[in-house]
């Protein structure tokens, strides 16, 4: 495909999390030309800024997935913890002489 668009030569240059390589940075040149130690140096720092931005990123994502599953939980306890009937005062069981509150259901 790169061939096809006219590319020639397509240098990486690591994504690299510690000690660990996790992807690369292409570089799609339309010339064989060899890069300077210049141009490696500006590609490896770009592909390094490159992969601050992924992992700046990340955790944003996880902050709002987490955010929204706390929503869903907090409205899904809202929800159910609601009422469901009339509320009375008076004895509750036969058993004491207390009066308690309890539920009438419907």
């Amino acid at each position: 495909m790169a061939l096809a668009a006219g590319y020639r030569s397509v240098p990486a240059f690591p994504l690299r999390l510690r000690n660990r390589t996790i992807g690369a940075l292409n570089v799609f040149m339309d010339d064989r030309v060899a890069l300077t130690e210049a141009d490696v140096r500006v590609a490896q720092a770009l592909a390094d800024v490159a992969m601050i931005a992924i992992l700046q990123d990340q955790p944003v994502r996880d902050g709002d997935a987490l955010a929204s599953q706390l929503r869903g939980a907090l409205n899904t306890r809202v929800a159910s913890s609601r009422p469901k009937g009339r509320w009375r005062r008076g004895p509750a069981w036969a058993s004491t002489r207390r009066s308690r509150a309890c539920v009438d259901t419907p």
